[in-house]
């Protein structure tokens, strides 16, 4: 049996409720500790109806809060203190603190990683700033420098520490099956959320001369509205045969590599896992110039734009369609890049911080 000194435990609810890049970043850290010779333990919710946002590595053990329809938060204090109690991890990883987080014992060793930035969700980071101070030993990770400055007058004397999302090299790879149509293949996978800002993209299509030349799919689900929205316009401006809402799949890994572009130009970012993923499947990217994306994308293998921009969205497009030798060097620029945020680099910064 491995050395209790080597147990980790990640908390993270909503593993089997949601599928969002939190659930994800659990999966693919759980791994990467597994991989470096760590027993990893998940805390999280049951639900009624279990939703999957990829394959869990089968040596992650998973402890799950019993599903109740009301006060499943009050029911996990229980199990939290329990499982703490039994299990005596060497530290504890949390990614939220208003999920009952904070009844865990105020002296054991902690990691709280801070997904969202202030300016996003600020009713919770003031909940953040009243309650960290009950732990005596916890330290936070920033996913980004935008999430880490906007942090700063909510944590206080709280030792933080810059550590960017990874992605899993070894799922994310290349691939020599693309679709064969003659067309720029390009691809988002986000949620349904007007601040993705799909719509751009959409908008951009509607007078493109080159858009006959142009696949767009859309992968994901969230906002039914919005989703209405981009559906209504994808209708209005005759795009069907262009651009097309596939819903949300749990095989990302195996669609990625079959495109040519990847492109989110979202704002209010803490740092997209997408855009990170498709770069290890050697695809360029094409996102906003909104925070965080300054931070790590490079002429070399992407483009930042104004996402309001139609003229620089198309610009770049027809960049694309009218070179291929181009589109062949962004895409090998982004796949050396792209080891720079593996999961492998990634973990070694959080052993780091337990040690």
């Amino acid at each position: 049996m491995m050395n209790i000194n080597n147990r980790i435990v990640i908390i993270c609810p909503y593993l089997f409720r949601l599928t969002r890049g939190v659930e994800r970043f659990c999966i693919s850290l759980s791994k990467a500790f597994i991989d470096k010779g760590y027993e990893v333990i998940i805390y999280a919710w049951g639900c009624n109806k279990e939703a999957s946002c990829g394959a869990i590595d089968k040596r992650i053990r998973i402890r799950k809060v019993p599903y109740f329809r009301w006060y499943q938060e009050k029911i996990a204090v229980f199990f939290y203190r329990l499982w703490i109690w039994i299990d005596n991890p060497k530290a504890t990883i949390l990614n939220f603190l208003y999920h009952g987080e904070t009844c865990l014992p105020r002296k054991r060793k902690y990691l709280y990683v801070l997904h969202s930035p202030a300016s996003q969700i600020p009713a919770r980071y003031e909940f953040i700033k009243k309650q960290i101070g009950r732990f005596d030993n916890i330290h936070v990770v920033a996913i980004s420098k935008m999430v880490e400055d906007e942090a700063k007058p909510y944590i206080g004397r709280i030792p933080m520490s810059l550590i960017y999302n990874g992605t899993d090299t070894q799922l994310f790879q290349p691939s020599t099956q693309k679709l064969r149509n003659g067309k720029l293949n390009i691809i988002t996978a986000a949620a349904f959320e007007e601040r993705k800002g799909m719509h751009y993209i959409i908008k951009a299509l509607t007078d493109f001369k080159y858009r006959n030349q142009i696949k767009y799919d859309i992968y994901g689900s969230g906002d039914e509205r919005y989703a209405s929205y981009l559906a209504e316009l994808i209708k209005s401006n005759k795009l069907e045969n262009i651009v097309s809402l596939k819903g949300s799949v749990g095989n990302i890994a195996e669609l990625l590599p079959r495109y040519d572009l990847f492109a989110l130009l979202s704002k209010g970012e803490a740092f997209a896992l997408s855009p990170i993923e498709a770069m290890a499947c050697g695809l360029p990217i094409l996102v906003s110039d909104c925070s965080p994306y300054p931070e790590f994308v490079k002429p070399s293998f992407g483009r930042m734009v104004n996402r309001e921009s139609t003229n620089e969205i198309q610009d770049f497009l027809a960049e694309l369609i009218e070179s291929k030798n181009l589109l062949i060097q962004l895409g090998d620029s982004s796949l050396k890049e792209s080891k720079r945020f593996s999961w492998d680099s990634i973990v070694n910064q959080y052993i780091e911080l337990i040690k």
